[in-house]
């Protein structure tokens, strides 16, 4: 993937409990509509963020339903309510809360991705 079409994110991940930081790079697309996942439910989201680094996911980093995502690179710990935190420190508009993880995995590496909806 072209890196001029990434950007810096955070992902916070609810580990028992605590809260561990990751920071990668992603695309992310703000957007408000109504999508059909994978499963057949619908949802609305406020973003579509797709990860490139297929092979990293769930041995560099991990994601899950209910954790929170910065859309730039920050460093705070957090230790507990990271979305009221988080979003009184960088804007409702840079801080979601995940509500879907897929995985896509395609013959050409290069379209593969761990796609998250958030809102």
């Amino acid at each position: 993937m072209e890196n001029n079409l990434l950007q810096d994110i955070t992902i916070y991940h609810n580990n028992n409990n605590t809260w561990v930081r990751y920071n990668l790079k992603a695309s992310v697309r703000n957007t408000f509509n109504k999508n059909r996942d994978n499963t057949g439910s619908n949802n609305v989201n406020r973003a579509l963020i797709r990860i490139f680094d297929v092979k990293g996911y769930k041995s560099k980093y991990n994601i899950q339903d209910g954790d929170v995502i910065v859309s730039k690179n920050v460093n705070d710990n957090i230790s507990s309510a990271p979305l009221t935190v988080l979003r009184a420190n960088y804007g409702k508009d840079n801080v979601y809360s995940v509500n879907s993880v897929e995985k896509f995995v395609f013959d050409d590496l290069e379209l593969s991705h761990i796609k998250i909806g958030a809102i």
